[in-house]
């Protein structure tokens, strides 16, 4: 009986170890699976200041087509396609001798209503010493008071034709309303032309400017950055922000921004890349998670993961965020992760010693 009694103990005392090793393995099993590892790395090392871009494209603030202002002959184009010209500079003469002839008889006509109205109030002065003397009647000086008011009736109808005859001349020659160059010859010397009537295009090269499309999801960053570049042809030119203008393109959801060039110009009607660097720093795109509908990322607080989230951040974009350069973010193991949740660092993370260290 007595060895029956310790064979007895013996297996209870078996069983007993068995089930602590096997309760200790299983403990320490859901422990390993439970534990999170990751990676992390200083901030200063992951800031950015992304560059984004837009289409943009070259263009003149005038590409005018330069037009007779009266019908007439034209007698000699006096500038070629690719002739630069200044400002004033003549285009082309007209044959206006007839336009001429038209200002001559209303110069002449104005001339002598200037003589008629002179000697009319000649008339009028003698008329008032005659009448205090009752040498004259009343009706031959209300006639001659008369005759003064038709004659500068007829001078001020006749101002606005003398005005229009004399300017009718000066428009006998075609001068350049601005500097440019010469991109067409839209007539022929001895055309008869009319009115409005366009003879050469000019391109205006001295007030060039840059138009873009910027998308609405872009114009923060767009209006934060505070520098601009259009590139073209493996060129860069330095730009600054003229306007952007309060207009949303209903087909493509942007809006259109116009640049002054602040160096040299690029070739009108180029067309290229507008590049700008956002002012606001920015964290990779790559570190970007979701946590109860809300966009962020992680660092570490001290042996644990805690979520920060940003309302502006974007999937696929990099996300807008001010912050320390010494603080550390979590890289690798951050997509199970839960706020609050605590975490080890793996081995072959280099810098794991070192941020420890100043934890």
């Amino acid at each position: 009986m007595k060895t029956i009694g310790v064979i007895f103990s013996s297996i209870l005392l078996s069983n007993l170890v068995l089930s602590t090793v096997l309760l200790t393995a299983s403990m320490f099993s859901i422990s390993v699976y439970a534990e999170k590892f990751v990676t992390v790395q200083k901030a200063e090392s992951l800031i950015l200041f992304p560059a984004r871009n837009a289409s943009a494209q070259v263009v003149a603030l005038n590409q005018s087509k330069i037009p007779a202002e009266i019908s007439a002959l034209l007698k000699k184009l006096r500038v070629n396609v690719g002739d630069e010209v200044q400002q004033g500079q003549l285009l082309a003469e007209l044959d206006c001798y007839n336009t001429a002839l038209l200002f001559s008889a209303a110069q002449a006509k104005a001339q002598l209503l200037s003589r008629q109205l002179a000697f009319a109030q000649r008339e009028l002065n003698r008329g008032n010493k005659l009448a205090k003397q009752n040498n004259i009647g009343e009706v031959e000086l209300d006639r001659r008071q008369t005759t003064i008011k038709e004659i500068q009736a007829q001078s001020l109808a006749l101002e606005s034709s003398y005005s229009l005859a004399k300017k009718n001349v000066s428009r006998c020659q075609i001068n350049a309303p601005f500097a440019g160059i010469v991109t067409k010859r839209l007539v022929s010397e001895g055309e008869m032309l009319v009115m409005g009537q366009p003879v050469v295009e000019l391109l205006q090269l001295d007030n060039l400017q840059v138009s873009g499309k910027i998308s609405l999801n872009d114009q923060v960053s767009f209006l934060a950055a505070n520098r601009y570049v259009f590139s073209v042809d493996k060129q860069s030119y330095p730009l600054s922000l003229r306007t952007l203008i309060p207009l949303v393109e209903k087909n493509t959801r942007s809006r259109e921004a116009r640049f002054d060039f602040e160096e040299r110009s690029a070739v009108v009607g180029s067309s290229g890349r507008l590049t700008w660097l956002s002012s606001q720093a920015h964290l990779p795109a790559h570190l970007l998670q979701s946590r109860d509908g809300k966009n962020g990322f992680f660092i570490l607080n001290g042996q644990n993961a805690q979520f920060i989230a940003v309302d502006s951040a974007e999937e696929g974009r990099p996300i807008p965020y001010t912050i320390e350069k010494n603080q550390i973010l979590i890289i690798e193991g951050r997509l199970g992760l839960l706020d609050g949740e605590k975490v080890s660092l793996m081995k072959h993370n280099k810098v794991s010693n070192k941020l420890i260290a100043n934890q």
